[in-house]
């Protein structure tokens, strides 16, 4: 997950020293040359001026709310859970991060489900979201009792959905 991070920084970087810099600059070029520039050209000096003008907002905004999220997901449980649920929503995240996390969990699971193993171990599983984190509740709730994983499954009414693991208690 640090490469897609680093790179869309960079990506947002070099985007934004365009607008900030280059695009005026070519702007005043082109309504020099050409006397009725395309609408969309204008649009595009246009976003670029206010983003020259307003520049402490493009870099500030974005890092004052990544802060205040992972402040917030420290400090709460349930803000913690609705974080994981919304970055699980994302559009193009969302889909990756699930698929991520339920590869490894079923990597776990079948491992655990194959050799008869105790319950106990699932609390190895990845944590990378507590959402997903949630639905090992019932299987941590049997390992006090030294369970194996299957007996936990079939005691929790786990079951597989088409998009996502779902617990039926």
């Amino acid at each position: 997950m640090m490469y897609p991070i680093f790179a869309g920084t960079v990506i947002f970087g070099v985007v934004f020293l365009l607008m900030v810099f280059l695009v005026p600059q070519l702007g005043q070029t082109m309504k020099a040359l050409t006397p009725n520039p395309p609408a969309s050209t204008m649009a595009l000096i246009a976003v670029s001026l206010v983003m020259q003008k307003y520049w402490f907002l493009f870099i500030g905004v974005p890092i004052v709310v990544v802060v205040a999220a992972l402040v917030t997901a420290k400090s709460s449980d349930d803000a913690k859970y609705w974080i994981d649920g919304m970055m699980l929503k994302l559009p193009i995240v969302g889909p990756l991060m699930t698929k991520i996390i339920l590869a490894r969990f079923s990597t776990y699971f079948a491992l655990m489900y194959q050799s008869d193993w105790a319950c106990s171990i699932a609390s190895t599983f990845p944590k990378k979201s507590s959402v997903i984190a949630s639905l090992k509740k019932g299987c941590n709730a049997s390992a006090a009792k030294s369970t194996t994983v299957p007996a936990s499954a079939r005691r929790s009414r786990m079951r597989a959905c088409s998009r996502h693991l779902c617990c039926a208690c």
